[in-house]
């Protein structure tokens, strides 16, 4: 009888080369150089102010002090507020900016409608337009809607300036999934606005 002869295969390492390890090194060295800055910056806050003020500066504070957070957070409304619309501006951005952009993007990937392309393409443009050259425009509309100095106004503004990217980036994404699976859904019952919740939504999260 013949005998068959198991072998069990050993696991081999990779070998750690000579220019992975530069590269490693090399980006240590950036993220270093990145977090620098943030790190002097979070250790000078907490120094006494002659020895923020001093030259040379020193590394490591001979005392922590909170005094400079107690005035800003007694500066004008307090920093409490001011993070507060900063928040609730960026979370009213990114809710606007993901919903419009996911409608956009799908509208122009599987609707058919006179001017498809045209309009995408208008839409690319105003990534060119220099945001310095529309702000008078913007304020008046703001104006006329009664939105100026609110954070309302302040979100529509940046989600003006996030849409041309976001529908780009959705647009791509939805074109590559298969029109089967599209049609699948349609057979089982689903509407457009169903498929897109159940089922698009899901193979495009990453885009989202």
């Amino acid at each position: 009888m013949a005998t068959v002869a198991q072998t069990n295969p050993t696991t081999q390492r990779p070998k750690f080369s000579f220019w992975r390890g530069v590269i490693y090194a090399v980006c240590i060295i950036l993220a270093l150089l990145f977090l620098f800055p943030i790190v002097w910056t979070a250790i000078s806050s907490v120094k006494p102010p002659s020895e923020a003020s001093a030259a040379p500066p020193t590394f490591l504070p001979s005392r922590i002090d909170f005094g400079n957070y107690i005035k800003l957070n007694d500066y004008g409304r307090g920093v409490w507020n001011y993070v507060g619309n900063s928040v609730g501006t960026a979370i009213m951005t990114v809710i606007g900016s993901t919903i419009l952009s996911t409608l956009a993007g799908y509208g122009f990937s599987r609707f058919r409608f006179p001017a498809k392309n045209l309009m995408f393409v208008l839409i690319l443009m105003t990534l060119m337009i220099p945001f310095q050259s529309i702000l008078i425009p913007l304020f008046l509309i703001l104006t006329g809607l009664k939105l100026q100095n609110t954070l309302f106004g302040l979100a529509l503004v940046y989600i003006t300036f996030q849409l041309p990217f976001g529908v780009f980036i959705m647009r791509n994404s939805f074109d590559t999934v298969p029109r089967e699976i599209e049609e699948a859904a349609l057979l089982d019952g689903c509407t457009p606005f169903t498929m897109l919740y159940r089922v698009m939504l899901n193979i495009v999260r990453r885009a989202l």
